[in-house]
């Protein structure tokens, strides 16, 4: 059997097998930068043309799903992680119309360390410091609505290339990550 992770963030899920395949870069995928490059080349040169940043803060869910470690006949110890930590982001976009953004940012989802029950190499029953981390690249379009002066809507659609780590007793045990849709 095969255990699963899922980090939940308030706009995504993560998912991914405990036995992390290769690690790729943390960099933003190339063809996320030449997205965002093609879309700043073909606004129109205007002095409309805004760039801006900014942060977030918050808390994300992390959570490690997979099997219980069976202890004997009909016993067994349940091994799921799952709980809040602090999430920060920070961001940087360029308004190309009075409707349209693109950003750029960077997400730490936090970490997560609980102890959790394992077998040893003597098969003896023990605890084990059983942790994730997660962080992500995102790029998103800004579709934008002005209500008014000094108020406005806004949507977001885009990609995010993130990264995880899991780690029992500080030894990186797997370390997944993916390109996904961020809304």
């Amino acid at each position: 059997a095969q255990a699963s992770w899922t980090v939940r963030a308030p706009s995504a899920t993560l998912r991914g097998p405990s036995r992390g395949k290769p690690m790729r870069s943390a960099a933003l995928p190339a063809h996320l930068v030449l997205a965002a490059l093609w879309l700043a080349a073909a606004a129109p040169a205007s002095a409309d043309i805004e760039a801006y940043g900014g942060a977030a803060a918050g808390y994300s869910a992390l959570a490690i799903d997979q099997p219980p470690l069976i202890v004997g006949p009909g016993q067994s110890l349940p091994r799921d992680i799952d709980g809040t930590d602090f999430a920060w982001q920070a961001f940087a976009g360029l308004r190309l119309h009075r409707h349209a953004a693109v950003e750029v940012g960077y997400v730490d989802l936090g970490s997560l360390n609980e102890v959790t029950p394992a077998f040893n190499e003597a098969a003896q029953l023990v605890q084990v410091s059983d942790s994730v981390s997660a962080t992500a690249f995102e790029a998103t379009l800004v579709g934008i609505w002005p209500l008014s002066r000094d108020f406005e809507l806004f949507g977001k659609v885009g990609l995010v290339a993130w990264e995880a780590e899991r780690g029992l007793d500080g030894v990186i045990t797997a370390e997944p990550d993916g390109e996904d849709l961020a809304l």
